[in-house]
């Protein structure tokens, strides 16, 4: 049986707790709590949710996020891209590499092809999914939804390995180090490797966040962004009463 909050996991991440599972399925998180834990997590295990972080580390109060791990199939995910970019999906076409000038300008040693703003743009649309109720990011695929791939991503990642798990480390490294909190912002992006056609391509779903979610800007600062139709956009902090709900505590 699944309860309210578990059930929601199964079109899109959800942010809880421990506690507030452990209330919606009637167990005990006093003495019982080591008995009621290993019920929790063979229930959600049962349906295919997983849970970041896991059960059993950190508080019963920390804020968890519940997933489906089960992979869809490669037809469905490329029918979401044939739909195109809308509020809660954008495509990239990389995270690192400067595709357009790879192809036009070629035969240059393949890490002069890397582009910081290739990389903060993408970091960008993964703030603005946090603060605006959640979406998914494509990256290996155009803008007119054709799939590209990511082959030189993979090698600008991690040049010895060349491959997808290379790719996936250097990207939660990025999280972690660009973002405020970014350990916790991980834990609200799940990543899962796809292919067609001999072509990786990668799907990045991004949790709604209860806490904002703020960018780092070079050289000191943060930045809010949300999405704006298919745009990220930032939020001035005068602006913010506009997008969200402020109650002073002082």
């Amino acid at each position: 049986m699944l309860c309210y909050i578990a059930a929601r996991a199964l079109t899109e991440p959800i942010e809880t707790t421990i506690r507030a599972l452990l209330e919606e399925y009637g167990l005990d998180s006093g003495a019982g709590l080591l008995v009621s834990l290993i019920t929790l997590r063979a229930n959600l295990e049962g349906f295919a949710i997983g849970c970041e972080p896991q059960i059993g580390v950190g508080d019963l109060d920390d804020i968890r996020v519940l997933s489906v791990t089960s992979v869809d199939s490669v037809e469905s995910v490329l029918k979401v891209i044939a739909g195109g970019e809308r509020a809660d999906v954008e495509f990239k076409s990389s995270m690192l590499l400067d595709v357009r000038r790879y192809r036009n300008e070629p035969g240059e040693p393949l890490e002069s092809y890397r582009l910081e703003a290739v990389t903060r743009a993408m970091m960008k649309s993964i703030a603005a999914f946090c603060n605006s109720g959640g979406g998914t990011l494509f990256v290996g695929v155009e803008d007119n939804t054709n799939v590209c791939g990511l082959a030189e991503d993979f090698l600008l990642a991690n040049p010895s390995r060349g491959d997808f798990d290379g790719w996936d480390q250097y990207l939660r490294g990025q999280l972690e180090s660009r973002f405020h909190d970014g350990k916790a912002v991980a834990n609200y992006v799940r990543v899962l490797p796809l292919e067609t056609e001999g072509k990786t391509f990668v799907r990045i779903q991004v949790a709604d966040r209860v806490h904002l979610t703020f960018l780092k800007k070079t050289g000191g600062g943060a930045e809010l962004f949300v999405r704006s139709g298919t745009r990220s956009i930032p939020i001035e902090f005068h602006d913010m009463e506009k997008h969200y709900s402020i109650i002073r505590r002082f």
